[in-house]
């Protein structure tokens, strides 16, 4: 039922237009003058043609480009994960790794007077031949 009234309403009102409003108009005014261009319209139709040219000429350059890049695709990612599995046994820090622990505890506590020369930074006797 609305389809109908709709149909009915968009009908009556294009009647209406066609009949009466446009009557009204073409005997109310000079029907050349209301084909006239204003000088405003003219140039804002140029910068509209010109606008439409130009962009289809920059389609056409962008399509041109893309049928005639060649691309290769991107290679996988490498899997690393095995330098991360390495770098948990071995790491590049001397108080990390297992054979510097005993070299480390025979240089003696911090508090203990002078510094050995060999010794790391913070520890003060070294055993004897350490360097």
């Amino acid at each position: 039922m609305p389809k109908t009234i709709m149909h009915l309403m968009i009908n009556n009102t294009k009647a209406f237009i066609h009949h009466e409003l446009l009557a009204y108009l073409y005997s109310s005014a000079d029907q050349s003058s209301l084909m006239e261009e204003s000088a405003d319209q003219a140039q804002r139709r140029d910068d509209m043609l010109r606008m439409y040219h130009a962009l289809k000429e920059a389609l056409n350059i962008i399509g041109d480009i893309s049928t005639s890049t060649v691309s290769t695709p991107v290679p996988p990612p490498v899997d690393d994960t095995w330098l991360q599995s390495a770098s948990g046994h071995r790491s590049g820090r001397l108080g990390h790794h297992p054979a510097a622990w005993g070299f480390l505890a025979s240089c003696g506590d911090p508090g203990e007077g002078p510094r050995s020369p060999g010794c790391p930074a913070g520890r003060r006797h070294c055993p004897a031949g350490v360097r």
